[in-house]
């Protein structure tokens, strides 16, 4: 790690981060387990399909909504953090070695094939274009991947 004497996680506007996110990695990727890769993919799965309650609506609407209580069920903070962290598994995934010929590189590829399969992801995907979305995802964080996939389904 570059600064030992740097704390792991900062508290900054009452949210927890961590502060550096490739030495984390270094220091805790190997000690993920199976069962460690399966639960975050079930996370990831619900937290990035999570529909946006407010694609379509104009802004009085949304404002309508909000006062109604409507709330996307994930934060855009938690969608980030899990969005980072399959970025993180792709690309320092070689710390992660969970079984024979499965990486960190492996795992986000198959978790991003799997989330990019769902019919849901592709609806959520075509309405984000249509309006604004608080998921990393469905927000355009990954367009070109979306487009791709799109371009499959059409030809």
């Amino acid at each position: 790690m570059a600064h030992p004497d740097v704390p792991m996680v900062s508290l900054a506007s009452d949210l927890w981060h961590v502060v550096s996110l490739v030495d984390t990695w270094m220091l805790l990727g190997s000690q993920l387990s199976s069962t460690d890769i399966e639960a975050f993919r079930q996370h990831a799965k619900n937290v990035l399909l999570d529909p946006d309650p407010f694609v379509g609506l104009s802004e009085s609407e949304r404002l309508q909504a909000q006062f109604d209580g409507n709330r996307p069920h994930y934060s855009k903070h938690l969608a980030g953090g899990v969005a980072r962290t399959l970025a993180l598994l792709a690309t320092v995934g070689d710390l992660v070695q969970v079984g024979p010929g499965l990486t960190g590189a492996s795992i986000a590829s198959s978790i991003v094939r799997g989330l990019l399969d769902t019919t849901c992801f592709f609806a959520a995907w075509i309405d984000s274009a249509n309006g604004i979305s608080h998921s990393p995802i469905q927000s355009g964080h990954a367009p070109i991947v979306g487009r791709r996939h799109a371009d499959c389904i059409i030809s």
